[in-house]
Formats: structure tokens, sequence, C-alpha cells
């Protein structure tokens, strides 16, 4: 008489990469069953699988834990430029704001927002996903400072008119034949265009040419680079403001921004780096660098040099404003160390020719200083301008900050500090000229302010 030992099902569950048995079923269905319920039940389980107790290295059934991503979202902001053509849009101030709203839509693309608004199925895919452009839409247009007594409401709808006319002339575009810059070489490729398209419709059609090629690139540093050898293979001058549009949202990304700065000892140390790459001074290759992502940083300093990559010179001090504005402190554990570097930072952005990074700079140094001197509201930023101009390097540099804040969102909060401080400021110019161009720089923003 022969006696047979009855199958044994184990559920297994694996925590941590490591595999444990949990239970124990006579039959493997009731043991799949088993080995579900416990997927969905314990959070701390990454996967379950079936196995006779047998053979417990041959699997026959096994299930992953679902991987929940958190949905995709667009940040509040505080200010839009105001757009009233489909043309504006394509604009510096506006794909810098588009690049903020739909930052996490971007990364996970990857394109960047000109590539998108000159590809029609790349609009129609922005437009299907879940309700991100309504919302950016609204994000706008409650940040947008329209004309007077226009509300959001009706800057809501004229922004859909905006988006509904893009994504026309995109869809139109696609049913062109352009021609390909992989077969003909970039200029060649410019000059084709330029050849039969209507003087109107010229710079649309290139960058659409120009976002077909590099919306196969699938990352930002292949984009740059890809931007960066045909900035220097190119003769058609013209054609470098159409890169700068490019290479200024691909330096949007965080990541690619990472890459180039490298391993910082601090956040200040990195928008010190930040501040040479705008002004195109390559430093030599940073702490962690790999040698391609070297060989892209110089050729983009060689190329900021020349100063005809205004926009990306403007993305980069846009993140050294914004970590400026944010809550990291600029040297971890030493206020004293943290003080004395900022200090350098001031004196390097306020200069006798202007504040480098213009007004909003100076806005969002009086907010770090703030900081700095943990000091909050109205009365931290006014002591975060004597502190500043403390700081500065010269009367004149001083008077150029101090008008510069002038124009900015900060200046009623600062009460009568600004004017105080620039009469102290002009008072200390020795030069007539300088103290002139100063006024008539001044006499311009109240101007500008009262129309």
């Amino acid at each position: 008489m022969f006696s047979f030992r009855s199958k044994t099902y184990d559920i297994q569950a694996r925590r941590k990469g490591r595999w444990t048995i949990e239970q124990t079923a006579s039959d493997q269905a009731s043991a799949e069953t088993m080995a579900k319920a416990l997927l969905a039940k314990l959070k701390d389980i990454e996967a379950v699988r079936v196995v006779l107790d047998s053979k417990p290295d041959e699997p026959l059934w096994e299930q992953e834990k679902p991987q929940v991503t958190a949905p995709l979202t667009v940040p509040q902001i505080e200010e839009a430029p105001l757009c009233a053509r489909p043309e504006d849009l394509y604009g510096p101030a506006a794909r810098k704001t588009l690049n903020r709203l739909f930052r996490q839509y971007l990364d996970k693309s990857p394109l960047t927002p000109t590539e998108i608004m000159h590809i029609g199925r790349e609009m129609k895919r922005l437009n299907d996903f879940e309700s991100m452009v309504q919302t950016a839409i609204d994000r706008a247009a409650r940040a947008q400072k329209g004309p007077e007594g226009e509300d959001a409401k009706k800057r809501t709808d004229a922004l859909w008119k905006l988006s509904e006319a893009i994504t026309k002339r995109a869809n139109e575009a696609d049913k062109l034949k352009l021609p390909s810059i992989r077969e003909l070489g970039f200029d060649e490729a410019i000059r084709a265009v330029a050849k039969t398209a209507k003087p109107e419709e010229l710079i649309f059609l290139l960058r659409c040419m120009i976002a077909r090629e590099l919306s196969q690139t699938r990352s930002w540093y292949g984009k740059l680079m890809q931007a960066l050898e045909w900035n220097n293979a190119t003769k058609e001058t013209a054609s470098i403001g159409l890169l700068d549009d490019f290479i200024s949202d691909s330096l949007g990304s965080a990541t690619l921004i990472a890459d180039l700065l490298g391993q910082q000892p601090t956040l200040i140390d990195a928008l010190f780096k930040l501040l040479d790459m705008a002004e195109g001074k390559f430093k030599g290759p940073g702490k962690g660098q790999a040698p391609d992502v070297v060989q892209a940083e110089e050729a983009l300093c060689k190329l900021m040099a020349t100063g005809r990559l205004p926009a990306s010179q403007d993305i980069l001090m846009e993140r050294v404003r914004s970590e400026l504005r944010g809550p990291n402190p600029l040297v971890r554990n030493n206020q004293i160390v943290e003080q004395n570097r900022f200090r350098d930072f001031i004196k390097h952005v306020l200069r006798e020719s202007g504040v480098f990074g213009g007004a909003a700079m100076a806005e969002a140094l009086v907010h770090r200083t703030a900081a700095v001197l943990e000091m909050g509201g109205p009365n931290g930023l006014r002591a975060g301008v004597g502190w500043i101009v403390e700081a500065g390097a010269s009367s004149l540099a001083n008077a150029n900050f101090v008008v510069a804040l002038s124009s900015t969102r900060i200046a009623p909060a600062l009460e009568a500090v600004v004017s105080v401080e620039l009469k102290k400021q002009i008072a200390g110019i020795a030069d007539p000229a300088a103290r002139a161009r100063i006024l008539a720089e001044l006499d311009k923003q109240m101007k500008t302010a009262k129309a």
C-alpha cells in the first residue's frame, strides 16, 4: 500500500528584497487568493508569490505591488507676464512661466515648452492630460495683471483663446513637410525653409523644424548638446536667437542644472557658480562632474560669454533668484560664515553698472537678507535693505540697488527706507555723470510706474 504526501503551497511575501513564508494552503487557487489579500492589506509587502513547499525556488505564481505614483501637479505662481497675442506665448517671459507651471509634465515627457507649442500632436497630448492646462490657465490668470477692470475670469477666457490659437497653429504646421536637419544639416535646412516661407511665418516654421528634431532627443543633456552643436556649426547669425529659445528651455530642468553644477559644498557656492555660468565664465571641471557634462558646460559658457543668449542667461539668473527666495540655508549650521559669504555675494551682484539680475534680483536679496537676519514681515524687509547697502562695494553700486528696488512689489512695504537710502547713496557718488545717470534711471522708473 502506497501513501502519498499531500501538496502544501507556501505563500511567500517580499519585504526589502527578502522573501519569507507568511501562510500555507492545500491548493494553489486558495494560496493565490490568500497572497492577493496579503498584498492588499500589508503596506510593507513589496510582492507575493506561491510555491510548492518542495520547490521553494520555483514560483508557480507571483505578483508585484503596483507602484502608486503621485498625480502631476501645477504649482501656484505669484506673477505671470500679460499675453495678448499667440506670439507672446512663444516669448522668453511666457516660456519661463510655462516652465514653472508645467515642470512636472515637462520632466515626465521630456519636452520643452517651445517643442510642445510647435508640434500639434504634443499640444494634443498636453491638452488631454488630466486637467493640467485648465489648472495652469487658472493659476496664470490669477497672477496676471490685466488691463484696469479686467478680472481673473476675463483673463481666463483670454488665455483659453490663446491656447486654442497656438494649438490650431501647431496642428496646421504638422501637416507641412519641413526639411530635416539630420538629412540636410542645420544651415542648409534653415535656408530651405527661408526660400519658401512667407516672411511673417518664417520664424514660426523654423522653430517648428527645430522642435521636430529636438523632440526626438529624450534627455535634457542631449537637447542642450544638440543645440550647442548646431550653434557651433552654423554660419547663419539669425539662428542664434532661435537656438537661445531651445537652450533656455533645456536649462529650465533642475536635473540638468544639477549636472552642470556638480557637487557643491554649500548652496552659496552653487549660486556663485550659476552666476559664473550666466556670465560665461568657465572655471574648470566641478567635483563629481562627468567629462561629457564638463564639455557641455564649457561650450555653454563660451556661448554665454558672447552675450547672444539673453533668454538662457535669464533662466540661470532666475534659478539664483528662486533659491534666494527659498527656505534652504546658504551655509548650514554656521550663521557667521553664512552672513560673511552672503556679503561677498551681495558685492558680486551689486555693481556700478547696475544690479546683476535686475530688479527681481534686488527683491530676492532683500527677502534672503531678512531670512539671514531671522526677521519677518515689513520690519525684516526694511532691516534687510540697510544690511545690504552696508555690504555694498560703493555708493554707486548701492544707488543702483535702491533704484532697482523702487520698482519691485515690496517697495510699498519699505515705506521711506527707499527714499532715505537713495538720498544717502546719491550724496556719496563723486562722479557727476554717474549721479545724473542714477537720477535719470529713477525718473524713467517713476514714469513707467505712472503709465
